[in-house]
């Protein structure tokens, strides 16, 4: 059995069946687009977890099984409860890479790329005044 974007069958048999999310190569960066039943879920470098946070903010049961599958492949690559995988992340230190707890990206942590005007108008170029 070979698993394709628009398998749905195994995501509508039963709630004991696994919630089958296939992957497959984005066009940049290293990313995977990850399908629930043919619909773009996400788009990440960590797509089953990624995939997973997205599912558990649509109302799917956390204590059901989650199943990652690459399009075209025989077995599934990675699977979990869902509200475990969704609490994981991928990360890389000094020791290498490894499961982390997941951490929502902080917008406060990085500076803006434009900073606000604080006059609410536009500097003059140089040379200008």
């Amino acid at each position: 059995m070979l698993i394709t974007h628009e398998e749905s069958r195994y995501n509508s048999v039963s709630r004991d069946a696994p919630i089958v999310i296939v992957v497959s190569p984005a066009d940049r960066g290293g990313k995977l687009r990850a399908f629930l039943d043919g619909e773009l879920l996400v788009t990440s470098r960590q797509p089953f977890f990624a995939a997973a946070r997205k599912l558990l903010d649509r109302g799917f049961d956390p204590n059901r099984v989650v199943e990652m599958w690459h399009c075209g492949a025989r077995h599934f690559s990675l699977r979990a409860r869902l509200g475990l995988a969704a609490q994981m992340a991928v990360t890389e230190d000094k020791y290498g890479v490894r499961l982390a707890p997941w951490r929502p990206f902080s917008r406060t942590a990085v500076a803006p790329a434009i900073a606000p005007l604080e006059t609410g108008t536009l500097p003059a170029a140089e040379g200008q005044s």
